[in-house]
């Protein structure tokens, strides 16, 4: 996919694996704002190492809650207050 899609960054392969049926959860900055306010995270997600973090939370709160990752990130999105 890379070779193919050199232009490809930031949110565009989970909304690509979210538009042809994957289950993922897209990093939004009101989902990245709540994972800092419920303790997940405590910087910005920029590189690798930070987005396996993320993907470990979601992981483990997919398996607690029997939620997928695509709910899980709308839940954290709304939990956010303007």
């Amino acid at each position: 996919m890379a070779k193919r899609f050199s232009q490809m960054g930031g949110n565009s392969g989970p909304t690509f694996l979210r538009m042809v049926g994957r289950d993922t959860f897209i990093l939004t900055p009101s989902v990245t704002a709540a994972l800092k306010r419920w303790g997940a995270i405590e910087a910005p997600v920029k590189n690798r190492k930070d987005r396996a973090a993320v993907q470990s939370c979601f992981n483990a709160w997919a398996a607690e809650t029997g939620r997928p990752l695509c709910q899980l990130s709308l839940i954290l999105a709304a939990s956010i207050e303007d």
